[in-house]
């Protein structure tokens, strides 16, 4: 089942925290269809589209869009085209999710996991305040951590902007925060760079984290901003519900299409459409709930589902419809309309991502006029003035030495001492 997809390697479950459980706000996991464990959606999510689990970054390259109308349903078209995403480099480059605005403390443990330390850069005052946004501070240390993943002094200083308006835009609308999660990725943390106290502290200081607290205003932060990205990433989506009855092969089909037809005579007769499901039904994450699947985009499913619920169906209608995955009796529970998202895995969607586009981004970027027009956001050091120097490099052996230049010989050996 596809959900448009990005470049391989570029996300790491963990690298979102309501992906690691395998759910999202009242979502179960999206788990290819062919694995041993089954999809939520009984194998009408689009597998293309399970796999693009990332957004695209906070700056004009998004404007071109890369959205993919194409359906992947079989392996080798699947394998096909990752290989089209390889082979286009930064033309479908898109960043994890947790860089979207680029404040994700869970690269940083992701790093740490890989063995991966940046070194403190410079030895100035972190704590030196750099710019305001209203009356929070952007310190040294902030900007230096932005600088060693975006390595452009200017945008740097504009994500770090961008971060907090949507924190505190955040905090005016009401989101609350899960300090369970955020101690849940603290000790995740403190267990990957060793558990060790010391260890830890050590770890917080290499990150320019600072303390503990510096570290849960960062997780904090970036449950504030995925709050926000759901809220004002508004997308046409329908709601519905489905009883899946497998069938892959065609001699399945053939066999199952009686039994289908026999359930949607029995819902279409007044039959107990939850009850059925939780009987019936070949979809183990939506089967408890009765068949639910909630809210969708479009081009969240495979397109004979897709076509039936935006195009083809009135609310309460059922039918049966069949796809590569088998036979669904689909009820329709509400009619298309233009929302924000229930779930974080519909950020994988390529319609979502063009919504993302027109609609979250132009909300950040009015947050941002807003704020310079009420001069509240003031830049007191020049962002080119804080580039560290050196600028910062991974230690630990995590790059190989950079190669000669084009056309020049490799140096000589240094000379061995004689025994």
């Amino acid at each position: 089942m596809a959900i448009n997809r990005g470049a391989p390697g570029e996300f790491d479950e963990r690298a979102n925290p309501q992906t690691q459980s395998g759910e999202g706000p009242d979502r179960p996991d999206l788990i290819n269809p062919d694995d041993e464990t089954r999809s939520a959606y009984g194998g009408i999510i689009r597998r293309e589209d399970v796999e693009r689990a990332s957004m695209p970054k906070l700056d004009d390259d998004l404007r071109d869009g890369d959205a993919r109308d194409d359906l992947v349903d079989d392996d080798s078209e699947v394998e096909a085209d990752a290989d089209d995403a390889r082979d286009d480099g930064d033309e479908r480059r898109r960043p994890p999710l947790a860089l979207l605005i680029g404040g994700a403390l869970l690269v940083i443990i992701l790093a740490v996991g890989a063995g991966v330390y940046f070194t403190r850069p410079t030895t100035a005052d972190l704590n030196q305040v750099v710019a305001k946004v209203g009356d929070t501070n952007i310190t040294r240390g902030e900007f230096e951590r932005m600088y060693s993943q975006v390595f452009d002094p200017q945008e740097s200083m504009n994500r770090l902007i961008q971060i907090e308006l949507v924190v505190q835009a955040a905090k005016q609308e009401g989101v609350t925060i899960d300090q369970a999660q955020v101690d849940d990725q603290i000790n995740e943390f403190r267990s990957q760079v060793g558990g060790d106290e010391a260890q830890f502290l050590e770890a917080l200081k290499q990150f320019n984290l600072g303390s503990e607290a510096e570290m849960r205003r960062l997780l904090e932060n970036q449950q504030y901003i995925d709050a926000m990205i759901l809220k004002h990433t508004t997308v046409e989506q329908a709601k519905s519900s489905h009883i899946l009855l497998q069938a892959q092969t065609p001699e399945d089909v053939e066999k199952r299409k009686g039994e289908a037809e026999t359930l949607l005579a029995q819902v279409q007769n007044g039959g107990d459409f939850a009850a059925l499901a939780r009987e019936k039904s070949d979809d183990p994450g939506s089967k408890e709930k009765g068949g639910d699947l909630g809210w969708a985009p479009r081009g969240a499913f495979v397109p004979p589902f897709d076509k039936a619920i935006f195009e083809e169906m009135k609310p309460g209608e059922i039918k049966l419809v069949q796809s590569d995955f088998g036979w669904h009796i689909i009820r329709l529970d509400e009619a298309a309309q233009t929302r924000g998202l229930d779930s974080q895995q519909f950020l994988q969607v390529a319609s979502v991502q063009e919504a993302f586009a027109q609609t979250f981004m132009p909300w950040v970027e009015g947050l941002r006029t807003a704020a310079d027009s009420e001069q509240r956001v003031q830049i007191l050091v020049e962002p080119t003035a804080l580039v560290p120097t050196p600028a910062p490099q991974p230690t630990g052996g995590a790059l190989p030495p950079a190669a000669p230049p084009a056309n020049e010989p490799p140096a000589a050996p240094a000379p061995q001492p004689t025994p």
